[in-house]
């Protein structure tokens, strides 16, 4: 069997190699992420999420969006899990025109842990806006697919948990045909303050392409979550 100390350093080094491979030919930017989600166990198999979202864009000196998210979750097994939601967002465009959009998503998730591990592989469906239609003058109605892997590490029996994560997206009803648009890098972490409350904060690199203008963003976030 492979050490289990080898897992999440090779990820992060995978994490920070692609950062430094893609293009710096692209339109820079730094952004920033302030959350606060509510979570509710309804049943050993049932959750419901309450989460607002509140983003900044321009080196954070402009609004971007801010969104509401309830989302409803069934758990099969302590493995499996599906999920869907819905998001109702105000976004700005480049213009500074702000609109109201919407989206529904719905998702799949494996999980499983490794020693002090735990992986979580997910695809997700997305129909409606995505977060580069604000950039393209609000167009709607966009399926996306997402695919992501997470790596948690349990620290030592502490309350603190560091993440690495990689998500794609691949625009599917795109005019000209299927095409990959975006992917973000993340690495992060979340501590636990008490059993019901805990925080989190995070640094990502998203990466856009096959549009036109696309960005590289550097992305701080940070956020609090409420369990009851």
């Amino acid at each position: 069997m492979i050490s289990k100390k080898i897992y999440l350093p090779a990820f992060l080094l995978f994490l920070l190699l692609g950062n430094n491979l893609i293009s710096e030919a692209q339109n820079p930017d730094v952004r920033l992420r302030l959350y606060g989600k509510l979570q509710k166990e309804i049943s050993q198999k049932i959750d419901v999420d309450l989460e607002y979202e509140h983003r900044f864009d321009k080196y954070i000196t402009s609004f971007e969006k801010a969104f509401i998210e309830p989302s409803l979750s069934y758990s099969f097994n302590k493995n499996i899990r599906m999920g869907a939601s819905y998001r109702l967002a105000l976004n700005q465009n480049n213009s500074r025109q702000r609109k109201l959009q919407s989206r529904s998503s719905a998702y799949f998730q494996y999980r499983f842990e490794l020693d002090d591990f735990r992986f979580r592989l997910r695809t997700t469906m997305q129909y409606g806006f995505d977060d580069l239609s604000v950039a393209n003058d609000f167009i709607n109605n966009k399926l996306v697919s997402r695919n992501s892997i997470q790596i948690d590490y349990d620290w030592f029996g502490t309350k603190l948990r560091p993440y690495a994560k990689y998500e794609f997206f691949t625009h599917l009803n795109h005019p000209q045909g299927i095409i990959i648009n975006q992917q973000r890098m993340s690495l992060g972490s979340s501590y636990k303050i008490s059993k019901a409350l805990s925080v989190d904060a995070f640094y990502m690199f998203e990466n856009e392409m096959n549009i036109v203008a696309p960005v590289n963003a550097h992305i701080l976030g940070a956020g609090i979550e409420y369990s009851f």
